[in-house]
């Protein structure tokens, strides 16, 4: 099976899920070891929701990363600190995930830092 079967399947397990679990707002958050995959997969799922009518908010980690001096102090090629410190949770929950299901005002931020300025 071609690696983009595996995505197509996939994604259409995720819509299945995200479709099935409720009519209300629902986050998905995609994990995978390439961001451009991630990145892919969740342009597919977003134009799936958007198909069904649901309103969808395409956010990226990469967006959210931490200042460069809090990515590398543990140098550039720490799995352990890439996984666990690279990205700014907080803000990410903060500016996107909790203001997104707020029924009363639904504003995001869909980018706080840009990582190639560390800016």
């Amino acid at each position: 099976m071609k690696a983009i079967e595996l995505a197509d399947l996939l994604a259409g397990a995720i819509l299945d899920r995200v479709v099935a679990a409720s009519p209300r707002a629902v986050r998905v958050g995609l994990d995978c070891a390439d961001p451009e995959a991630a990145a892919r997969l969740a342009d597919v799922v977003g134009g799936g929701l958007s198909r069904q009518g649901q309103a969808v908010a395409v956010v990226s980690t990469q967006d959210y990363l931490q200042r460069r001096s809090v990515r590398l102090e543990y140098g550039g090629t720490d799995v352990e600190a890439a996984y666990s410190r690279w990205v700014d949770h907080a803000a990410l929950s903060r500016e996107v995930l909790d203001p997104v299901v707020d029924p009363v005002s639904p504003r995001w931020l869909p980018r706080l830092w840009d990582a190639e300025a560390d800016r």
